[in-house]
This record gives structure tokens, C-alpha cells and sequence, in this order.
């Protein structure tokens, strides 16, 4: 015979339970203070528990969860440098679970993204850039099949988009835009009449209408036929009636160093032979932008990339060919950007922070391993901070000459990433996290779900 018994929970779990609730009430009293306190203290706790038992997937998920949470409060209240410390620690939580619980994939890119904001919101462009890429692969959306996407996925693609855009990447930023967009509208019935997958109460909504104004504010930018679509995704994003602030694409346009939305890496690569970089790879690169611009499967260009140039072992040709993946390509374009960057800063620039992106967003950056070209990619995002600090963009800049110094001093496990708190420290690094722990998050009494209330 036997008898079903619930899982008794430990006392300390209780008390992170308690604690939680307080911390929802007081958030929707409008006590931001009061609730960053109760969920700092539910955090050290889950600290504790999860020490205890490490290998605790629960224990895991609920540390995880708790800061995560504690990082929108934390962002509600104006502490942007707390709430990136906060969400580095529920990265590790979450990175625990990888390869255990399926979802950890999903927990983990929602920080990346979620930190991805909050880095650009503060003018860290360089860090922001490597955060929305690795959200977009940790997610593995790179390599979804295009309008597969569902609302998870979508909200990873509008948050990446906008960063991308305001930080040198036009072309990847309107791509995932669009991808959004479709994700999202799959969700929808006749008519616009939102379907099971997104209530039209739902925070998605939201998250549709910052892509279709990030999409609308790239394609008004390149203007040539784009005009009109540009205007229909505006529209669009108004009808929506999502009421949020300007996006971090937006906002940068009243900054020092607008961004410059007109020239694409095609036409950046254009650019090299006339500033006496090597012609030929760019021209090979070039190619491999067009056959996979065609390619509807693919979100980016690069994920694949055969360079057409044979391999040599020992100085003789093999007559392989060479494949090349992210930290490949960007070595390569970090080559070319030196070329460019002191004769045309336009396509320099581009260049560089498409390099920086594919280096520091791929998992090999990001787990501290030496890479050849890391001297010269340093050497890039240097001659890059000194041409955003000429412009007056002194974060930006801050945040190059920090991702540079990572590159040629330690490895990225020791040396965080270059958020800046104010003008004089550097900080930050690989952070994550995206659908809510299926008993953690979705319960009523447990996680504050801060992050469903704000526009970011």
C-alpha cells in the first residue's frame, strides 16, 4: 500500500515564499524601495539553499528566478548597474541547469536579452551588441526556420533588434525585426484578433509594436522604395495602442553618435579595395552576404560561411575549401576594418562592431578561450573607441576600450565585460534567462514578475 505525501518544504523556501509575496505587494503599492529589500533578502537565502544543494535543479531554478526578478526591480528603481550584477548571478543559477532541464536554454538568452537593454540604455553600445547576439543564439533563432517562431522567440528578436540597431548593425537589426513581426502575427487570428498563444492583454504586444517601430525607423532610414512600408510598420506599431517609451534606436538619435542606418556591410565591403584592404576577401564575404540574403532559412549571412580560397598545409594547397563560422568572420572583418577605419569611418565602423558581435557574441569569446586574432581585434575596437570618443559618445567609447583590454588581458571568465557604472569603472559579462520556470515562476506566490510591467 502506499500513500502519497506532498513535498514538504524546507523552512528557508517558506520564508523566500513569504518573502516574495511581500515583495510583490510592495511593488504594487508602488514601494519600489521596500520591495528591492524584501527580494534581496528572498535572494540571499536562495543563495544559501542552493549552496546547500547545488545540484538542486529546484534550488537552481528559484535562485535563478529570484534575481532575475530582483534585476526589474532593481531597474524600476534606477539602479541599472545593481540589476546587471543581479542578472549575471541569475545567468550562473540558470547555467547550472544547461544540458539537465530543456527550458535552461530559453531562461538563459531572456537575461542575455533583458541585459542586452539595459547595457544599451546606458550607452554601453559594445557590450550590448555581444549580449543581443548571444541572446539570439542561445536561443537558437539563427538557425530557425523564417515565420517558425513563436512568442518566446519573437520577444528575443524585438529586444535584439532594437540593440542592434542603435549599435551598428542595421542589417541583422531589421532582419530580426521582421522576424518578430511574423512571429508574433502567427500568434493572432482573423482580423488581428488575438489567439490562444497571445491575449491581447499579453506584454507581447508590446514587444510587436517595438519591433514594427524598429523595423519602420531602419527602413525610412535607407529610404529607395522603402518609404512606404516604413510608414505602414509605424502605423502599425501606434495601432497597436502599446503604450511605451521611445526604443533604444530612438533614443540614439538625440545622442552624440547618432547611428548611421544608411550603410549596410555590403556596402561597407565595397569599401575596402579603395582604402587598400585585401579586395578579394571582401569581395568573397560580399558574396556570401548575397547567396544568403536569398536563403529565407537563414536570419544572418554568416552562419556557414565557405570562403571560396583554398587551404594550405605546409605551404601547399590542399584544394579544400575553408569554412569559416562567427569568430572566423569577424577575425576576418576585423582585418578589413583596419584598412577602412582611417580613411572612411562610416564603413570602418561597421565593420568593427559587426566584427565585435560575431567575436564577443560567440560561445568560444565567451568561455575565456584564446583566440589568434585577439591582438588585432583589440587593436580595432581601440582605433573604434578612439573614433566614437572624437564624436563626444564618452560611454560608447568607455565601453570599446574595456572589451579591448578584455581581449588582450584575460580571459572572458575573469574579465567581465565593460559596463560602465558612471564614467570610471568597468564591469559586466555573460548573463541570461527567458520562459518562467514552469513550478517556480508561473506560481502566483513566488517571483515578482516585474519585468511584465515594464515597456523593455
Amino acid at each position: 500500500m502506499f500513500r502519497n505525501h506532498q513535498r514538504r518544504r524546507p523552512p528557508r523556501e517558506k520564508q523566500i515564499t513569504a518573502l516574495l509575496r511581500s515583495a510583490r505587494g510592495a511593488g504594487r503599492g508602488g514601494d519600489l524601495h521596500l520591495a528591492v529589500t524584501f527580494q534581496s533578502k528572498a535572494g540571499r537565502l536562495a543563495r544559501v539553499l542552493h549552496a546547500q544543494s547545488p545540484g538542486d535543479v529546484r534550488g537552481a531554478q528559484l535562485l535563478g528566478g529570484v534575481l532575475y526578478d530582483l534585476a526589474a526591480l532593481l531597474h524600476r528603481a534606477g539602479s541599472d548597474g545593481e540589476a546587471i550584477r543581479a542578472l549575471e548571478d541569475s545567468e550562473r543559477a540558470y547555467a547550472t541547469l544547461a544540458g539537465r532541464v530543456p527550458a535552461a536554454g530559453g531562461w538563459i538568452s531572456d537575461v542575455y536579452a533583458r541585459r542586452a537593454v539595459l547595457h544599451a540604455q546606458r550607452g554601453c553600445g559594445a557590450s550590448a551588441l555581444a549580449d543581443a547576439q548571444a541572446a539570439l543564439r542561445a536561443r537558437h533563432v539563427l538557425d530557425g526556420a523564417d515565420g517558425a517562431d513563436g512568442p518566446d522567440e519573437a520577444r528575443t528578436l524585438a529586444l535584439g533588434s532594437d540593440v542592434l540597431g542603435a549599435f551598428g548593425d542595421p542589417d541583422m537589426a531589421v532582419a530580426a525585426a521582421d522576424r518578430a513581426v511574423r512571429g508574433y502575427l502567427s500568434c493572432f487570428g482573423p482580423a488581428g484578433v488575438a489567439g490562444p498563444g497571445l491575449p491581447r492583454t499579453s506584454p507581447h504586444v508590446g514587444y510587436l509594436a517595438r519591433a514594427c517601430r524598429v523595423a519602420a525607423v531602419i527602413r525610412q532610414a535607407r529610404g529607395a522604395g522603402e518609404e512606404g512600408r516604413a510608414a505602414r510598420l509605424a502605423a502599425a506599431a501606434t495601432n497597436l495602442g502599446a503604450s511605451a517609451p521611445a526604443t533604444v534606436l530612438e533614443r540614439r538619435f538625440s545622442s552624440p553618435n547618432p547611428p548611421d542606418l544608411a550603410t549596410g556591410l555590403e556596402d561597407a565591403l565595397r569599401v575596402v579595395p579603395r582604402c587598400g584592404g585585401d579586395g578579394r576577401r571582401a569581395e568573397l564575404l560580399r558574396a556570401a552576404l548575397v547567396r544568403a540574403r536569398a536563403d529565407r532559412t537563414a536570419l544572418t549571412w554568416y552562419e556557414g560561411v565557405t570562403v571560396d580560397a583554398p587551404e594550405t598545409t605546409a605551404g601547399t594547397a590542399t584544394g579544400a575549401t575553408m569554412g569559416m563560422g562567427p569568430p572566423g568572420v569577424g577575425g576576418l572583418l576585423a582585418r578589413l576594418a583596419t584598412a577602412v577605419l582611417p580613411t572612411d569611418a562610416a564603413a570602418g565602423m561597421r565593420l568593427a562592431l559587426e566584427a565585435h558581435r560575431l567575436r564577443a557574441g560567440a560561445p568560444a569569446a565567451r568561455s575565456g578561450r584564446a583566440h589568434a586574432d585577439d591582438a588585432a581585434w583589440a587593436e580595432v575596437l581601440l582605433t573604434a573607441s578612439r573614433q566614437v570618443a572624437g564624436t563626444g559618445d564618452t560611454l560608447f567609447a568607455l565601453d570599446l576600450a574595456a572589451w579591448a583590454a578584455r581581449a588582450t588581458q584575460a580571459p572572458a571568465d575573469t574579465c567581465p565585460a565593460g559596463a560602465i557604472d558612471g564614467l570610471d569603472a568597468c564591469e559586466g559579462g555573460p548573463s541570461r534567462h527567458s520562459s518562467r520556470p514552469s513550478d517556480i515562476h508561473c506560481r502566483p506566490d513566488l517571483g515578482t514578475g516585474a519585468w511584465e510591467a515594464l515597456p523593455c
